[in-house]
């Protein structure tokens, strides 16, 4: 099979903004937020999509030839210039998902973009995410971590919408903000747990119980029949099992340790159910992470679904107790927004060449 890594390469290069715009910031990533059923289609100006192609870039920066990885450095470089704008609009070094100062939040909407009540606070997600991109001090990342302390789950709230089995785990949140509900979300907790060990801190009790609600999903079994519950965001299976399988493939967890065989059947098992090709290509970029060789997948860089591809997704209802009539309706789909970011499935798609390559398959 033909190499596609210079051609993403070059189409990422030309994807990424290059100079400021009313909708958009040089040096990130155009996305758009769209609708399952309606003819709802938003162009969606945030930092998330970006710095998870910055990750792909960097994790993979070796493997590029001399030409590509001067393209990937210029990509990154122009994309870290970006993270500015996302900060806390009130000088804490911490991150939103939309522009800061002022606020845009749901940009280019006709009508969530006007209620107050719609603006995020900062979260985990994207602050992990950015922390593991620009290389920060140890002193900022010890401060990071005492500061989503403060965000955990008992520490002044209680989670109401998960499993009553995991309503005392000490775990991080997804959201900052003083008054902000407690949320748990299975790939969000990867992410957290990629930083800390990333950054090599010590392990607390709040990291330890983290580890176990992946490890109780996972043997549960609920991240395939209750994906919705475990991970509000990234609900599909597949991802869920990517999150963590990068996790465990990229450091040493023994607690995590036995789960490495719960992943690479489930994956297995998934790939033989899904007739999706971004989903078999986060499934074989997971088993591909944990030493296995699964069998290539033919594709065309000009496949619709490519750019149609849905990583991400909200729902507009907040996650109520799962018991409730809310809580059962907030995972309806007519409630969700999707976000999808061509550039970001394109990176997926050369993460996946690369490990392929990496694993001397190819």
């Amino acid at each position: 099979m033909k190499s596609h890594i210079s051609e993403i390469i070059e189409l990422l290069s030309n994807l990424q903004t290059k100079c400021d715009g009313k909708k958009i910031k040089k040096g990130v990533f155009p996305t758009y937020r769209t609708h399952h059923f309606l003819p709802y289609k938003r162009f969606d100006d945030n930092i998330y999509f970006t710095a998870l192609i910055v990750m792909i870039l960097q994790e993979y920066l070796e493997f590029f030839s001399r030409e590509d990885k001067i393209k990937a450095q210029n990509i990154i470089s122009s994309a870290l210039e970006s993270y500015k704008y996302y900060a806390n609009r009130f000088g804490l070094p911490t991150y939103n998902f939309w522009r800061q100062n002022p606020s845009l939040h749901f940009p280019n909407g006709m009508f969530f973009s006007k209620l107050s009540r719609f603006q995020l606070t900062d979260d985990t997600d994207d602050t992990v995410l950015m922390y593991i991109t620009e290389n920060r001090t140890q002193k900022e990342v010890e401060w990071l971590k005492k500061e989503m302390i403060k965000h955990t789950n008992l520490y002044k709230h209680q989670i109401y919408n998960t499993f009553e089995k995991y309503k005392k785990l000490k775990a991080y949140s997804v959201w900052f903000g003083k008054n902000m509900y407690i949320e748990f979300d299975a790939a969000i907790l990867s992410n957290i747990l990629y930083f800390i060990y990333y950054y090599k801190l010590p392990i607390n009790e709040y990291d330890k119980d983290c580890i176990k609600f992946l490890k109780s999903i996972l043997e549960n079994g609920e991240h395939l029949s209750h994906p919705y519950y475990v991970s509000h965001y990234y609900y599909q299976s597949s991802v869920i099992l990517y999150h963590i399988g990068r996790l465990i493939a990229r450091f040493n967890i023994p607690e995590l340790e036995n789960c490495r065989e719960i992943i690479i059947r489930d994956a297995k098992k998934l790939k033989k159910k899904n007739n999706s090709l971004m989903h078999n290509i986060i499934l074989n970029s997971t088993l591909l992470m944990l030493g296995e060789k699964p069998e290539l997948i033919k594709y065309s860089l000009k496949d619709k679904s490519i750019e149609n591809f849905c990583f991400f997704t909200a729902s507009l209802l907040k996650p109520y107790d799962n018991k409730s009539i809310f809580g059962n309706v907030s995972r309806n789909q007519l409630f969700h927004i999707r976000w999808k970011s061509f550039a970001h499935s394109l990176s997926l798609i050369l993460e996946n060449e690369i490990l392929f390559r990496k694993n001397n398959i190819i």
